[in-house]
């Protein structure tokens, strides 16, 4: 698989921009797993796999932070060694695919958490996970 080479300011841009967004939804999905684990709800499958959801993508986004760091570091101006693009390759590789991991993961949790209470509200968190889904590959 060949990755596009993109020039060192607009990588730099754009790892700028889903640190920021990874950092966010990792404090989100953070919170998420730190009430999911002192809920008082009884033990249950679905509780489960939402604790194993929200650990998912708070590790994912935890990630993509530090390879996409390790990306703003190479490519700033002031860095002391010229920018080659084939040795941010791995960081850049694994950047993104924490980041899509992430996200999968935090629209799992979404979709799932409705079940915790009922049917009716599992349907309607299920469709809200889905559609967000659908728009954010719509986007893309």
């Amino acid at each position: 698989m060949h990755m596009i080479e993109l020039s060192a300011e607009y990588l730099n841009d754009l790892m700028t921009q889903l640190v920021f967004i990874s950092v966010f939804l990792g404090g989100f999905s953070a919170s998420i797993l730190g009430t999911l684990i002192t809920t008082d709800k009884k033990k249950s499958k679905v509780l489960s796999k939402l604790i194993i959801g929200s650990s998912l993508a708070a590790l994912s986004f935890i990630v993509a932070v530090f390879a996409m760091t390790n990306i703003i570091i190479v490519t700033i101006p002031t860095y002391p060694l010229p920018y080659d693009g084939s040795s941010v390759s791995t960081s850049r590789a694994v950047g993104f695919a924490s980041f899509i991991i992430g996200i999968l993961s935090i629209l799992f949790v979404i979709g799932t958490s409705g079940w915790l209470y009922s049917r009716k509200l599992g349907i309607f968190t299920t469709v809200i996970g889905v559609l967000g889904l659908i728009a954010i590959i719509a986007c893309t």
